[in-house]
């Protein structure tokens, strides 16, 4: 008997200790798989004389995704998904000239060499197979293009030595092995928040539509490369909208909205809070149905509070190429001009020189997970290249550029990485984007708002005008809230609320700025590709500017890379532009009446 016990418990030591190894072998099986199929191709991938690469990066992830959408209190969409899929950088020649930097708009080369997906299930064989199928794939891209490359440089007597700077950039090694995070997926939690909020919108008969919307990521990546970098980083983020439609006084529809970011699900608001901030929704709505309609143009000084100045102004000072984020000039072979360097406006032309106004100061600070009891969602402690960033970047001083935001694809004067390779959120998952991460914005003088207010008054009294114009945002907890424009009257001081203002940011917006607040604000937010949105919006170019706007929002959606801004709390700009709505028009009334208004 006691023979047997013993049997029965060194089979479940056996058994335990296999449960525990099978746990910690889900890392082991893909980074051997990895690394496996990076050695062989490695060596192996060649195709006529264009030799093997010299490069090879492998990333897998895993990622649990999900979304809730509901609608006065009924859910009409709930989903989630579990996905795994892999992607191959792979490049040919050597640091200093490969397949990097060069677009030929004569020979395009086009192999399938987007993402692969690769079992759900922890598989060897089959995520080396996933593997192979991409990196033939990348592989003609890539020799093909290179090929190309050298032949142009040399058909014009172009050497490696007269490019401006290296294609891809050496990097410190690194092997960092981040723990998963805790998955927190609970279907029942979020559908009972999602209905519970847009259930709300029931007694609000004059919000003809509205919705409550939650999406969530769970993203794990690992990634090794022939380098020698290594590594498994975890990524999480909760994003709750809430969108609101009604019927303005002309019967034109105007939505406002409320977004949530975090990254951890027990960190959102409370149902309590955010209940709170739908009747200030609710609220600020009414008072903008109820405004004036601004029709007119104004040009003079406009005040900015607080996470307005950081929506319209500071965030776009990060836009790509005309902005912090560099945008390193490919070489473009075309059939008229042969191989040139592309031509496109950039902060790299202006290093050493005034790109905002002298009083202002940008860092990068990465590694500040919190602020004063502020929570930063910018920060990070590794990036998607396997990289640690430094604790601080200084990127201006005092109005001059010091350096822009470079990733492994070095620019003319700059050759290193800034280490700022980010996840980017869309509504599809997320990619990956050189963006900022917590940014400091300081100014060397700073004054109080009564102030500022009469620096404000002074201006517009110079420049003749009745009026002026406070820009804030609604005063709540969310993260992204409307952004009212308030008509100030010059002579008493008295504020009224108007609707149809469009502010358009330029590139010398603060290139003067007339004064900054003496209190700081933290925001948390999600900064878009506004580079690429400008691009796709190209094709909308001869619309009329409402329906530009009603474009640009729908495209912009919920996305970015989340970046945190400590600022100022107070930004006056002393000449802006701002345009007024040219169709006000009366349109026809709703045909049926809504039904909630039915007793």
């Amino acid at each position: 008997m006691r023979t047997i016990t013993y049997i029965l418990v060194i089979l479940a030591l056996l058994l335990s200790g296999s449960t525990i190894a099978s746990e910690k072998s889900d890392s082991d099986i893909i980074f051997k798989a990895m690394e496996d199929e990076m050695a062989r191709n490695m060596t192996e991938l060649k195709l006529d004389d264009n030799g093997t690469p010299f490069y090879i990066a492998y990333n897998l992830m895993k990622a649990k995704r999900g979304k809730i959408l509901a609608t006065m209190g009924a859910i009409i969409e709930s989903n989630s998904d579990n996905r795994a899929w892999c992607s191959v950088n792979l490049k040919m020649g050597d640091y200093n000239l490969n397949d990097e930097k060069y677009y030929d708009k004569v020979n395009q080369i086009n192999h399938n060499d987007g993402s692969f997906s690769v079992p759900l299930e922890v598989d060897y064989d089959g995520i080396r197979r996933s593997l192979w199928i991409m990196s033939s794939n990348v592989y003609k891209n890539a020799s093909e293009k290179y090929k190309n490359k050298k032949e142009q440089m040399e058909r014009q007597g172009i050497s490696v030595e007269d490019l401006p700077s290296p294609d891809f950039s050496k990097e410190d090694v690194n092997v960092v092995m981040q723990d998963e995070l805790e998955d927190e997926f609970s279907k029942e939690k979020f559908e009972h928040l999602t209905k519970e909020l847009s259930a709300q919108f029931k007694s609000f008969k004059d919000v003809i539509e509205s919705e409550v919307e939650l999406n969530f990521q769970n993203v794990m990546q690992y990634s090794v490369n022939s380098e020698g970098i290594k590594f498994k980083t975890p990524y999480r983020f909760y994003i709750l909208s809430v969108n609101a439609t009604m019927l303005d006084k002309n019967n034109h529809t105007f939505s406002q909205s409320l977004e949530y970011y975090q990254t951890t699900f027990k960190k959102l608001p409370s149902g309590a809070e955010i209940s709170k901030d739908i009747n200030l929704l609710v609220e600020n709505m009414h008072l903008c149905k109820e405004s004036k309609m601004f029709t007119d143009v104004y040009s003079g000084p406009v005040l900015f509070m607080k996470d307005a100045g950081v929506e319209l102004c500071y965030k776009q000072v990060f836009d790509k190429g005309m902005g912090l984020v560099a945008n390193p000039r490919n070489l473009v072979y075309n059939k008229e001009k042969g191989l040139v360097r592309a031509e496109h406006k950039s902060w790299e032309d202006y290093k050493d020189k005034k790109v905002v106004d002298l009083k202002l100061t940008f860092e990068l600070k990465p590694l500040m997970s919190d602020y004063k009891g502020d929570n930063l969602l910018g920060s990070f402690q590794l990036d998607l290249d396997g990289l640690i960033p430094q604790e601080t970047e200084l990127l201006v001083k005092n109005g001059i550029l010091n350096q822009q935001l470079v990733g492994r694809t070095p620019t003319a004067l700059q050759h290193k990485s800034l280490r700022h390779n980010r996840f980017y959120i869309h509504n599809n998952g997320f990619s990956q984007k050189v963006a900022p991460s917590v940014i400091k914005v300081t100014a060397s003088e700073v004054k109080n708002t009564e102030e500022i207010r009469s620096d404000m008054v002074e201006l517009a009294e110079e420049e003749g005008l009745d009026y002026v114009f406070i820009v804030k945002p609604l005063e709540c907890g969310a993260n992204k809230a409307p952004i009212n424009y308030y008509k100030v009257n010059v002579i008493d001081g008295s504020e009224e609320i108007v609707s149809g203002v469009s502010f358009k940011y330029g590139d010398r917006t603060l290139m003067k700025v007339q004064a900054l607040g003496d209190g700081e604000c933290v925001i948390n937010s999600l900064l878009p590709d506004y580079a690429g949105i400008e691009n796709k919006m190209n094709r909308y170019k001869n619309a009329p500017s409402e329906i530009l706007e009603m474009i640009r929002k729908q495209m912009v959606g919920i996305q970015g890379t989340p970046i945190s801004v400590i600022c100022p709390d107070a930004l006056l700009l002393e000449s802006v532009e701002l345009n007024g709505v040219k169709n006000s028009i009366q349109s026809a009334s709703r045909v049926v009446s809504n039904p909630m208004d039915i007793e």
